[in-house]
């Protein structure tokens, strides 16, 4: 297996205010989960935490599909990429983050898994 580096972001340096990122990053691509965070609003169905889904997204170096997005000053991926991402992924994934305490492993193993499932599987690895 390819070694992962994990990287996150908090709500200092990543541009969605309260927000947090993780990242996990490898030579042929990175998965990326971010979450923000927003005060309870009594009209709307709550999230768990305070927390809401922004995105579970690939970076990948080549494109996957016609919904991928190029940016060329990606900083996960060397010369850049095209990413593609979905928030119910991430909603489904931050009811696990909540069910499981908000312990940060339960986030890095389903990012690390994506990451083995859409990068290794294809190469057969």
């Amino acid at each position: 297996m390819t070694d992962l580096h994990r990287i996150t972001h908090t709500h200092t340096d990543n541009p969605i205010p309260g927000g947090r990122s993780w990242i996990a990053q490898g030579d042929l691509g990175a998965v990326q989960l971010s979450l923000h965070r927003m005060d309870p609003d009594p009209g709307l169905d709550s999230f768990p935490g305070g927390w809401q889904p922004t995105i579970l997204g690939i970076h990948a170096p080549h494109s996957r599909d016609d919904a991928d997005h190029h940016d060329p000053a990606c900083a996960y991926v060397t010369g850049g990429c095209y990413f593609n991402g979905d928030g119910e992924l991430a909603y489904g994934l931050l009811q696990e983050w909540a069910r499981a305490g908000y312990d940060d492993d339960v986030i890095w193993r389903a990012i690390e898994l994506i990451y083995c499932e859409v990068f290794l599987d294809r190469l057969g690895a």
